[in-house]
């Protein structure tokens, strides 16, 4: 399916009419938008506007047009004229198609400019620009520096793990040209939240937060579970007032309390959900905390990218840790992990099989646990579970609802670019790779040779069991299809 993008403007200048067109459906609230297209381009199944006549133009596209225009006449557009556009687009497509738009205008238009590299990168990710010598910040246009401001809080406030440094980077330059509206920022907040969620002291707390920097700083004075409550209800009315939705928590207190599962990164915000847990009294409040803090693709900031962790993390393996009622929540979470990047999810797997045991109810959330995290490793305690007659027949009844282990994101990033006719198909491939990724964890790679000695020495009243569960395809009913592709 052809689609127009902003490169095709160089040899067919006459196109310039249909972005035109589509800018004008984004301002007056009429565009219509084709979610997904079946074509591998510069952008991979990127959304599009569709035209009246069936014209499909990439929609970053357009508002990589919207930019240029701007910048070939400056005096044309107003800075807020600019900024509502970049709103809308950013409601209308996401802010994962408008970011690299964004960050390309800033690299044109502040960095390219006005600064120079000191340093030989050894990747893309560390710098060291400095101001030109013979510039003059100065001569700067003051929108191009509102607009730098914009955005730099835009990358804060959809804050991913591969973007934190962007938005220092766009930060940095805005205040070494000398807008000082940035530095007041990034010192005081924006200025939008409640002022007891700015600052709050008592004899029990200190609770400060910055929603320019994304930063939260937490001190407790007192071990009491009343310093731990107010501390959850400010988070929580925090994260309703559209705080960022990646953020720090530097916390602080004399107790170090600890969770029950290895290698957790111990950091200050490990330490406020694991001392806050030590209260069943506040569990109920800790979950709020945590439905309003998951968001799939936001990273709890100032962590390892070897530890990095989706906000809520360790708030929900405390929960978790503590009792079978919270087993929806935990699974809620690992549907929302990214199971290329975060690995932090797999720690509850070995808590979850040594603490609860395998049944009916615990192996969801196992598989769940396992679905979440590509690398996920096999381990002994995984297979021991799995020798018992029992539970092998758990684990063979749920083989072919495997699909719903799965988050509806993960299935849906696997069926892009396949027809509809050839997305059964494709869901059942989709199946088998994911049984297998689970059999692996259970019980090792297929040419292992633990695995294949498990199934040898068997007992024969379970070898049947064993090569149903590893040898058999898996076959997905009709109704289970069509709920998924529904």
């Amino acid at each position: 399916m052809k689609y127009w993008q902003y490169s095709d403007l160089q040899t067919m200048p006459e196109l310039a009419e249909k972005f035109a067109l589509c800018i004008d459906d984004v301002l007056k609230n009429t565009a219509t938008l084709q979610k997904r297209i079946g074509v591998w381009g510069a952008s991979a199944y990127a959304p599009c506007f569709r035209l009246a006549g069936g014209e499909l133009i990439l929609a970053s596209s357009v508002l990589e047009y919207y930019l240029h225009q701007w910048e070939n006449s400056p005096q044309s557009l107003s800075f807020n004229e600019v900024q509502s556009f970049c709103d809308d687009m950013q409601k209308l497509i996401g802010w994962e198609e408008t970011a690299p738009i964004l960050e390309s205008w800033c690299n044109r238009n502040l960095r390219d400019p006005y600064f120079i590299d000191k340093q030989i990168r050894q990747d893309k990710y560390h710098w060291d620009y400095v101001l030109k010598a013979d510039i003059d910040p100065r001569a700067v246009p003051s929108d191009y520096l509102h607009f730098g401001c914009y955005i730099a809080l835009s990358f804060r406030q959809h804050n991913t793990i591969l973007q934190e440094n962007i938005a220092k980077q766009v930060a940095s330059f805005v205040i070494d040209l000398g807008f000082s509206e940035m530095l007041t920022l990034e010192q005081n907040g924006s200025g939008n939240l409640p002022e007891e969620l700015q600052y709050y002291h008592d004899g029990f707390i200190t609770f400060r937060a910055n929603d320019a920097t994304a930063m939260i700083r937490i001190h407790v004075h007192k071990e009491e579970l009343a310093s731990y409550e107010k501390v959850l209800t400010l988070l929580c009315e925090l994260l309703k007032c559209g705080f960022p939705k990646s953020f720090c928590i530097d916390f602080k207190s004399r107790q170090k309390g600890e969770l029950p599962l290895r290698g957790l990164p111990k950091k200050g915000v490990y330490r406020l959900f694991a001392n806050a847990a030590a209260y069943p009294e506040l569990w109920d409040k800790i979950e709020e905390y945590s439905r309003l803090a998951m968001h799939k693709g936001a990273w709890y900031l100032g962590l390892s990218t070897e530890d990095c962790a989706m906000p809520g993390t360790f708030a929900v393996l405390a929960l978790a840790t503590k009792e079978r009622r919270y087993f929806p929540l935990i699974m809620t979470y690992m549907d929302l992990c990214d199971r290329k990047i975060s690995s932090i999810q797999a720690k509850y797997s070995m808590f979850l099989v040594e603490h609860f045991g395998l049944d009916e109810e615990t192996l969801p959330v196992l598989l769940h646990c396992i679905c979440a995290y590509e690398g996920h490793r096999s381990a002994q305690a995984f297979w021991e579970a799995f020798t018992d007659e029992k539970a092998l027949k758990l684990l063979l009844n749920v083989k072919p609802q495997i699909l719903q282990m799965a988050s509806a994101d993960d299935i849906a990033d696997y069926l892009l670019g396949y027809e509809p006719k050839e997305q059964p198909k494709a869901l059942e491939e989709f199946a088998q790779l994911l049984w297998q990724h689970v059999l692996g964890v259970i019980f090792g790679k297929a040419t292992t040779k633990k695995r294949m000695e498990l199934v040898q020495n068997a007992p024969e009243h379970l070898k049947t069991l064993y090569d149903r569960l590893l040898n058999e395809p898996v076959l997905l009913s009709e109704d289970e299809i069509e709920r998924l592709l529904a």
